[in-house]
């Protein structure tokens, strides 16, 4: 019978927890890796998509999506087209980033998911699910912090669709829309996940192997 070492048994299980939890996610590169286009869509016509080397763990192999727009009325994001089973629960949640330096109250950071019967997210949508948060007022304006939406939620809360009996698709979308004025606001989004909700994330533990 092989033996491991209590950091060796550690390393693996941390190792078989990441890939668990990473597996679940439906969404490909919800954590920006490497730029903010490689499997997303754009959402708007107006402002600004961009990677960020700001990343929620300060990772220096990762990065953020950053969102700009100065236009009330308009929104700017990126969007994405999931294979879903109908009749399904799924949850999803996102990151964001309020920088400083924007005046409060005059956008929002918006996570929402559209089903759909055909299975490229063509159609008319069966139904949506969504969160908002308003930038400086659900969350201050700040250059360290990550918030989580849905609900003006601590992080690891998540948001509940459920998608229709039709539904083959479902197309998720993380965006900016601004309300008033036109200063340039800015939000970045990371770790954009979107879920069966009937998958369990592994629970880290650490414990000794003698």
């Amino acid at each position: 019978m092989r033996t491991y070492g209590s950091a060796t048994l550690l390393a693996a299980v941390l190792l078989f927890a990441a890939t668990k939890a990473e597996a679940q996610n439906l969404v490909v590169n919800g954590g920006f890796e490497a730029d903010p286009i490689t499997g997303w869509d754009p959402v708007g016509a107006t402002g600004s998509r961009a990677w960020s080397a700001d990343d929620i763990n300060a990772s220096s192999a990762s990065g953020s999506a950053e969102f700009s727009i100065d236009s009330t009325g308009e929104a700017v994001g990126l969007a994405q087209c999931l294979a879903v089973s109908g009749a399904t629960d799924y949850d999803y949640y996102a990151r964001m980033k309020f920088p400083t330096g924007q005046p409060a109250g005059s956008a929002r950071a918006l996570v929402d998911v559209q089903f759909f019967s055909s299975p490229d997210c063509s159609g008319t949508a069966l139904g949506a699910e969504g969160q908002g948060a308003v930038v400086g007022a659900a969350y201050a304006l700040d250059d360290a912090a990550w918030y989580g939406i849905p609900g003006e939620a601590e992080l690891g809360t998540k948001g509940r669709a459920t998608s229709p009996a039709a539904a083959a698709s479902a197309r998720l979308r993380i965006y900016v829309e601004q309300l008033a004025g036109s200063d340039t606001q800015v939000v970045r989004f990371d770790e954009v996940v979107f879920h069966d909700a009937s998958t369990v994330p592994v629970t880290l533990q650490s414990f000794q192997v003698e």
